[in-house]
């Protein structure tokens, strides 16, 4: 018998900057950035105007920052809202063996403690990656066969609650007992939602505060259930452990081209493939024939979605739009844009087919199979991976470039780089100096 949750507890403690090697130290600051790039994105959407004015009633003012108005509110309204502008747009980083979105519960969370701590730069790059190691791991070591949900609200709470237990608690016995109270209170997802998942967005907020307010509960000696991760027969032991503290799986985390979810991403760079290699126009296209993967069928798929949610969640829309955007690229997905006469037209013609054969490799690799058919002949490809993916990894240059495609509207070029110059030695730079240009926004 392993004592699973003794040694993940044991890990997080002994985890130091100094023991952390270097690519995986500045790969979390990667990390940080492209989630912030996430959240700027998101504000002034419906979901985000929502969840501002729910936050402030519900959780009240304090002294951390919110991001989209650079008010001080509480600890748990920051990480709350925070959350919801890092996952609203479909933005925010995924980790393909986790199946789902570390970034948007770890990051928000983390960072709000930190604040609300002050907590030095080094400890938070501990804290970040600490968590991402052990989200990553629990939800990795699960049979994907067996879970009716991947949604992230599912295991994302237990990297929120160990990035704040990093930077709250002294001991493995308090980190132990905080994951068994994040293993209690994290958000517990049906299986798929005939309607969509509309503003819910996988419960990644709700796992944020879970893991936030576990971690605090444990510093108060609020206790929950003992070696949790060694009774729940969903975990299994030696994908959890092994190469703990040697494989950094952060490392494995991909980054986010397209405004929508991953699964869609190898589909939507097929098309667009196929199009410039096959040298024809949208407005030749007769039908799109999409073979891939059972788990997809569990997105909404709507070929006419009603919400920014559902279209996030469409294949055939998704794939519609970055077509018709193909000139001027595709990086939102607007109100407008659902009623897009183009984009609704081109998303009925296509076809979304099971492949056998697809099920296997997956959550590791997600394949599909795209087939064109045109006036002009027919065009097929197989896909697997995306921009961003570990086998085909966005440049330093490339990353920066999209962080500030969504920063620089929101904050202005100049304090928008000023925040990416900070996060990039958030080794030498004070929370408070990072959180102070959220406040002097001048788009």
């Amino acid at each position: 018998m392993m004592d699973v949750t003794h040694t993940l507890a044991e890990f997080v403690t002994n985890l130091t900057y100094e023991n952390i090697p270097k690519n995986a130290i500045e790969y979390a600051k990667t990390c940080i950035l492209d989630l912030f790039g996430s959240a700027f994105a998101a504000i002034g959407s419906p979901l985000s105007t929502a969840a501002r004015a729910f936050s402030e009633e519900a959780f009240g003012k304090g002294e951390v920052t919110q991001w989209d108005t650079g008010t001080k509110v509480s600890l748990l309204a920051a990480t709350w809202v925070n959350s919801v502008l890092a996952s609203a747009m479909d933005l925010d980083d995924g980790n393909r063996l986790a199946i789902g979105h570390p970034g948007a519960a770890i990051i928000p969370a983390t960072l709000a403690t930190a604040e609300q701590e002050r907590s030095q730069g080094r400890r938070i790059l501990e804290a970040v990656i600490a968590g991402y190691e052990v989200a990553i791991r629990l939800s990795f070591s699960r049979d994907p066969q067996k879970i009716e949900n991947v949604a992230t609200g599912g295991w994302g709470g237990f990297g929120a609650a160990i990035g704040t237990a990093k930077l709250l608690l002294e001991s493995a016995e308090m980190i132990e007992n905080t994951l068994g109270l994040v293993a209690m209170y994290s958000p517990g997802l049906p299986g798929s939602f005939p309607g969509g998942r509309r503003m819910v967005k996988e419960g990644i907020s709700w796992s944020a505060v879970a893991g936030v307010s576990s971690a605090y509960l444990s510093r108060s000696y609020f206790t929950g259930p003992e070696n949790v991760m060694d009774h729940l027969p969903l975990y299994n032991p030696q994908k959890i452990l092994d190469g703990l503290g040697k494989d950094f799986l952060i490392l494995k985390t991909y980054f986010k081209r397209y405004p929508c979810c991953r699964w869609i991403h190898p589909i939507i760079e097929g098309c667009l493939a196929l199009i410039d290699e096959g040298g024809f126009q949208v407005s030749h296209i007769q039908r799109i024939r999409i073979q891939t993967f059972s788990r997809a069928f569990g997105l909404p798929n709507r070929v006419h979605p009603q919400t920014l949610e559902e279209a996030q969640f469409s294949i055939p829309f998704c794939c519609a739009l970055a077509m018709v955007r193909k000139e001027k690229g595709f990086y939102h997905i607007l109100k407008e844009d659902l009623n897009d006469s183009n984009a609704v037209s081109l998303s009925e013609k296509v076809a979304l087919e099971h492949h056998p054969d697809f099920d296997g490799p997956f959550p590791e690799k997600i394949f599909s199979k795209v087939t064109i058919e045109t006036s002009k002949g027919r065009f097929e490809r197989v896909v697997s991976s995306a921009k961003g993916d570990s086998d085909n990894p966005y440049s330093e240059k490339e990353l920066q470039e999209k962080y500030l495609t969504y920063a620089s509207p929101v904050l202005g070029d100049k304090t928008a780089m000023l925040l990416m110059e900070h996060i990039k030695a958030l080794e030498d730079v004070p929370i408070e100096e990072m959180t102070k240009l959220l406040t002097s926004k001048t788009p």
